[in-house]
Formats: structure tokens, C-alpha cells, sequence
């Protein structure tokens, strides 16, 4: 009689061994068992057991220079595409034969000192604060920088 080849592997007889199920975090309040925290020291020792370069990392650096040549392409819709003169004579420089007027500001008629003089007496307002100066009040720089220049123009 030949021999038969096995049919039930190792898995359907015996579970699953617990270090082989990855861990599961621990819930909250909780502490850990000491099957999860020896799970995490060996995750955390295959971390620490493959430090250093990844293999063929000579041939990586020709892919950094593609990634930076790929990131400096700009976006074309970002700025304006109309060119800006370098020399401002050229954009306020009026054209030929063409001249902007300038607007003639109306000048104040001036006041005939005497007229002045005499609006500045008849100030009804004007009198009453020079009286209460007089009297000894004192009042708001203002008020009073405003009385001494009445008071120059009437001393004048």
C-alpha cells in the first residue's frame, strides 16, 4: 500500500498562538496584561532591529532630485502676465500733444485787516471768554490757544 499525504494541516488542530494575534490596544482604565506588553516590546524591538538605510538608497537620491524638479513647477495662474514697466517716467509720461490740466484752486478772498479787526470785537462769544480770562478762569488749551491768537490780532 503507498503512502497518503497528509491532509489536516497544523492550524486546524491547534489554535493560534497568541504572539502571532496582533495587539490590541488596551482599554481605558485598565492595565495591561503581560501578554500585551510583551507583544509591544517586540514590535518595538523590530523597530530598533531595522534602523539604519532602506537597501539600495544610492539609486534613492536620483528620485529626490525628480521629487524637487516635480515640486518647482509653479502654478501657472498664480501672477499677472502683463508686463510691468521697470521705469515709472514711462507710465506718468503723458502722450504726445496731450497735457492733463491742472484743476486752479480758488484762493480765499482776503479779509481787509480792518474788517478782520473789527469782526473779532463784535465776536459776542469771543467777548464773554476774554471777560472770564480776565477774571482768572482757566480753560482747555484749545480755548485758550484760541484766545491768544484774538488776543495778538487785537493787540496788533
Amino acid at each position: 500500500m503507498s503512502r497518503q499525504k497528509k491532509t489536516r494541516r497544523m492550524t486546524d488542530i491547534m489554535p493560534t498562538r497568541k504572539t502571532d494575534k496582533k495587539p490590541s490596544p488596551p482599554r481605558s482604565g485598565r492595565q495591561a496584561t503581560r501578554y500585551e506588553l510583551d507583544a509591544k516590546a517586540r514590535e518595538e524591538k523590530k523597530k530598533r532591529k531595522h534602523k539604519g538605510l532602506a537597501s539600495g538608497s544610492r539609486h534613492s537620491a536620483v528620485d529626490a532630485k525628480t521629487e524637487n524638479q516635480a515640486l518647482d513647477v509653479k502654478d501657472p495662474r498664480i501672477g499677472s502676465r502683463k508686463k510691468v514697466p521697470l521705469m515709472v517716467e514711462f507710465v506718468n509720461k503723458p502722450e504726445k500733444g496731450q497735457t492733463i490740466p491742472v484743476p486752479q484752486t480758488e484762493s480765499k478772498a482776503k479779509l481787509d485787516p480792518m474788517v478782520e479787526l473789527e469782526q473779532l470785537e463784535n465776536n459776542e462769544c469771543l467777548n464773554q471768554l476774554l471777560d472770564q480770562l480776565d477774571e482768572g478762569k482757566n480753560y482747555l488749551p484749545k480755548i485758550n490757544n484760541l484766545l491768544m491768537s484774538a488776543w495778538r490780532v487785537l493787540n496788533n
